[in-house]
């Protein structure tokens, strides 16, 4: 099939409206010599298969949803990256999205592994800073087959981190940041709807007010509990809360 070729240089190719790069022989054409991926979309979902990518070394994600309307939501938006490498899988950032959408149902990150068969794979995830005027940013982030999960919450606003695939992080979760005075969250009820409040301390997993006081989710089936056999968090600046199953 037809091929793409970035050249020399440090190549950047960015996907937005809903595109994918599709597998298999009669997919997408192989894209070499690109270095880095951006995928942007604005109220549409992205796969790209990373075997069409193969020297792509980092790759960020941004919801940059809107119609029309300053601060206006457009649908959730879920971002599927199959195939990564070893090296891929740990070079994925995400950026906060547009005003208005920072809700956790708002942005999905599906990080697959080409190879999960080994029992210390890894995925790390890198967020950052987009223009927005929201308090806070929050997504959910599945990464089934890897024991080990790393965020790097390099950002300026507080977060909140659904875990989709908890069962799958029995390893090490590493989150460290520079930011204090921000939270961390990850006591999410993965049930929860959009714009409610979760957790022990009620976090509003939008841009709404959190609750007021404590509330006992102990029994709750739907909330993230952490198996991880370590759970590392001495280079977060930021406050940090999280649920353990032990």
């Amino acid at each position: 099939g037809d091929s793409l070729t970035g050249g020399d240089g440090t190549d950047t190719l960015t996907i937005v409206n809903g595109g994918n790069i599709t597998s298999g022989a009669t997919g997408s054409s192989i894209v070499t010599k690109v270095e880095a991926l951006n995928v942007f979309m604005n109220g549409q979902s992205s796969s790209v298969d990373f075997d069409k990518l193969p020297d792509v070394t980092g790759v960020t994600v941004r919801n940059i949803g809107n119609n029309g309307t300053s601060g206006a939501t457009a649908a959730d938006v879920t971002f599927t990256l199959n195939n990564l490498t070893v090296a891929q899988a740990t070079a994925i950032t995400v950026l906060h999205s547009t005003t208005g959408n920072g809700d956790v149902t708002q942005t999905t990150l599906n990080a697959n592994l080409k190879s999960s068969s080994g029992t210390s794979d890894t995925v790390a995830v890198t967020l950052l800073d987009g223009v927005n005027t929201d308090g806070k940013f929050n997504l959910t982030l599945n990464a089934s087959g890897a024991e080990n999960l790393t965020i790097n919450n390099n950002d300026s606003e507080s977060n909140i981190v659904e875990l989709g695939t908890n069962s799958s992080h029995t390893g090490t979760i590493t989150v460290k940041g520079t930011t204090a005075g921000t939270v961390i969250n990850f006591d999410v009820d993965t049930a929860a709807g959009a714009g409610t409040t979760t957790g022990l301390l009620r976090q509003n997993v939008g841009q709404g007010s959190n609750g007021s006081g404590a509330v006992d989710v102990g029994t709750l089936s739907t909330q993230v509990r952490i198996g991880a056999a370590t759970f590392d968090a001495s280079a977060e600046a930021a406050n940090v809360i999280a649920r353990f199953n032990t």
